[in-house]
């Protein structure tokens, strides 16, 4: 079975983004986008989707003739020649992974125009899968003629050998796939029994195009890594923190405070970009380390325009931090995350280890708040241990939460250096 598809993705490259796998089971897949529309037409380019620029007049959030630039498509599309069956999809549907199984196996007439069984947001099921289910009167497919359900535009197929009309341009925004589902009678229009979509954005929601601000807030406020100021303590840790060292890509700022006379810990900060603050907090390894009064000395050093994070010098964050820490979190909370990863060692090559669970939520190990809540760190503890819990509490119970999905690496042994790490641990000495 050979399908092309037609997808209007007009400022919508980050929902788009999500169903660009959709092309694997297409010949021809034609996007209809707007100049200005850069990341569209950068991002199809980068998966070989052909584009057409829509030469259609629009005015995002108040008139989005999207019929018309659906026949665009359909216009590059019958330019190809050739053509059996054709797809018109949203450009934030995900088909699953057995598409084209499910397909070919639904015996699809060709005088007939077909429906997805229904679609998921957010786990929640919008239509029904099996509509032999249901009552009659409660199916999604149309008992009447201009009913939604397998007339909605979000998956619509049928065979251009045997009818391939214009799509309507009769409204401003969309509308137009229930007025173009009746050009084939009631009786033709029906659902492909199984195939369940996955609907990447909330449904409904942008119907006359989405607004420029709409849209940066989507996209460009949601979606992206947070500015994070970071705050390490690192004193007789060198060769602990040189594990860490890949944590700076998620830091716009790493601030590390050291001693003088820990000169690789001061070479490495420099090959790493990360800014050394000397401390002038008296100490003594394995016996006296006020840690609170070091972190702010860092603290004195912060911009404090964005968030800020306290990150111990052995913590390794994995490769989905950029997903968990954008700006969907809420900048009057605070977070740490669930549990980390600590390593006991290696069998056949394989790293194992055991998952520690936070203490409550106010762990010292990582601490993510934004700096228009930031406080002095308390000074009361004498070692490490007290004063992070203490930090923690400064936010009400309701506002201290859990970073989900994000599971740091220990790499040291947690819980051991609470008063500093004694020179005789390591093999290079600080003091």
């Amino acid at each position: 079975m050979i399908i092309d598809a037609v997808t209007v993705a007009v400022h919508w490259h980050d929902k788009f983004e999500k169903c660009v796998g959709n092309k694997r089971f297409f010949r021809h897949w034609v996007v209809v986008v707007s100049e200005d529309d850069q990341d569209t037409i950068a991002l199809c380019r980068e998966h070989n989707i052909e584009t057409v620029i829509t030469k259609v007049p629009f005015e995002m959030g108040k008139s989005f003739p999207r019929g018309r630039m659906v026949n665009e498509g359909f216009d590059r599309l019958r330019a190809h020649g050739d053509n059996e069956w054709i797809l018109h999809i949203d450009g934030d549907m995900i088909l699953p992974d057995d598409f084209m199984e499910i397909v070919d196996g639904a015996d699809l007439w060709w005088e007939h125009f077909f429906g997805a069984a229904g679609r998921r947001w957010k786990h929640i099921v919008n239509y029904a899968c099996d509509f032999t289910k249901l009552p009659y009167k409660k199916r999604p497919g149309p008992p009447k003629p201009g009913l939604r359900g397998v007339a909605s535009g979000y998956f619509q197929l049928f065979n251009a050998r045997c009818r391939w009309p214009n799509y309507p341009d009769h409204t401003e925004h969309l509308g137009d796939d229930v007025i173009f589902a009746q050009n084939w009678p009631t009786c033709h229009r029906r659902p492909i029994i199984g195939l369940m979509l996955q609907h990447a954005s909330r449904p409904g929601g942008c119907t006359r195009g989405r607004t420029e601000k709409r849209y940066k807030a989507d996209y460009e406020s949601k979606d992206v890594l947070i500015p994070i100021e970071a705050v390490t303590v690192s004193i007789n840790f060198t060769d602990y923190l040189r594990q860490c060292v890949g944590n700076r890509e998620y830091f716009e700022r790493w601030i590390v405070v050291t001693d003088r006379k820990e000169e690789e810990t001061i070479e490495l900060c420099k090959s790493h970009d990360i800014e050394v603050v000397f401390t002038k907090v008296d100490y003594k390894l394995g016996e006296y380390f006020p840690r609170g009064k070091m972190i702010n000395e860092a603290f004195a050093e912060l911009r404090k325009t964005d968030w800020v994070m306290h990150i111990d010098s052995d913590i390794i964050l994995p490769d989905n931090t950029s997903r968990c820490l954008t700006r969907k979190l809420d900048p009057v909370c605070f977070y740490v995350p669930r549990q980390r990863f600590v390593p006991k060692g290696t069998v056949d090559g394989q790293v194992w280890g055991i998952m520690k669970k936070s203490h409550g939520r106010a762990a010292g190990f990582m601490q993510l708040f934004h700096s228009n809540k930031i406080r002095p760190y308390p000074e009361k503890s004498p070692t490490a241990a007290g004063d992070d819990i203490r930090f923690g509490k400064f936010w009400p119970p309701k506002r201290r939460r859990i970073i989900r999905g994000l599971t740091p690496v220990h790499a040291g042994p947690p819980g051991k250096y609470w008063k500093g790490r004694p020179c005789h641990d390591n093999d290079h000495s600080s003091k």
